[in-house]
Formats: structure tokens, C-alpha cells, sequence
């Protein structure tokens, strides 16, 4: 099958994946941390709450400073990004006996694994929606794909 047989969707769909996972993988442990440990609390303890003050790491404490954690009570909570914690639930759920124990390994694998499977597909699926809405208001396919 030659390249130009292949519906320009997909081809856009694959052109802007391939693209969007260099960028949307965290640069830093910390950017994705309260998003991949409410994953981690959803998946393994069924609730949205992070872990209690007392108990969480030097690490957690210093996020919270950083405002990436919300404090209610003596409870910890995501201040973010609690739908990519959704997505990503499942594709934990599935993966979870396959990740390291050392939670610091599986959040860095989980941090790929959101770009992977939640973050890159959700973007390019979003580009691909916004050139099939431009597509029928007259505009050639050249067109199309320029805006």
C-alpha cells in the first residue's frame, strides 16, 4: 500500500502522535506526580485521596509547597489534571502486576505510559475531530491541514 492510498486522517492522526510524544512526556519527575499518584490511589485503594500529611514522603511534602498537591483536612489530594488520572486508571489497572514495586520506578514508567496511551492519543484525535469540522466549509484538503 502506497503512503497517498491511506486516508489523509490517518495519516494526520499518525503524523501529529508521532509528534506530540516527545512533548507531552514530562521533562521533570515532578510535573506528572499528583496526576500519577491519584492514578496509583484510584486504581489501588478505590478513592481520589492521595495519602494523609503524616505519612507521605520528604518528596510530596516539598510538591505541596510547589502547589501541585491540595491539602484539605489531613488529607492529599491532586490539584490537577484529575481527568488524565481517569484515563490513565485503566491502562494501570491492566499494567500494574507488570511495574517495578519501587513507586518512584512505576511513576516514571506510569509518566511514559500516560503519554503513550492517554495524553498523544487524546491530542492527535483532536487535531484529526478539527480537520474533519474545517474539511466541509469549502476549504481544500491543503488548506485544511495548513490551519
Amino acid at each position: 500500500m502506497v503512503i497517498s492510498e491511506i486516508p489523509v486522517r490517518y495519516q494526520l492522526y499518525l503524523c501529529v502522535f508521532l509528534l506530540y510524544l516527545p512533548f507531552v512526556y514530562s521533562t521533570t519527575w515532578s510535573e506528572n506526580v499528583a496526576t500519577l499518584r491519584q492514578t496509583i490511589a484510584l486504581v489501588d485503594s478505590g478513592t481520589i485521596q492521595i495519602g494523609k500529611v503524616g505519612q507521605m514522603d520528604p518528596t510530596v511534602k516539598h510538591l505541596i509547597r510547589l502547589s501541585q498537591f491540595r491539602v484539605v483536612g489531613d488529607g492529599v489530594y491532586a490539584k490537577t489534571s484529575a481527568g488524565l488520572s481517569y484515563f490513565l486508571a485503566p491502562v494501570y489497572f491492566v499494567l500494574k502486576p507488570l511495574l517495578p514495586r519501587n513507586q518512584r520506578e512505576r511513576i516514571f514508567l506510569l509518566d511514559f505510559l500516560l503519554a503513550v496511551f492517554v495524553a498523544a492519543p487524546l491530542g492527535a484525535l483532536t487535531i484529526v475531530l478539527f480537520y474533519d469540522i474545517i474539511r466541509p466549509r469549502g476549504l481544500t484538503k491543503f488548506d485544511s491541514l495548513f490551519l
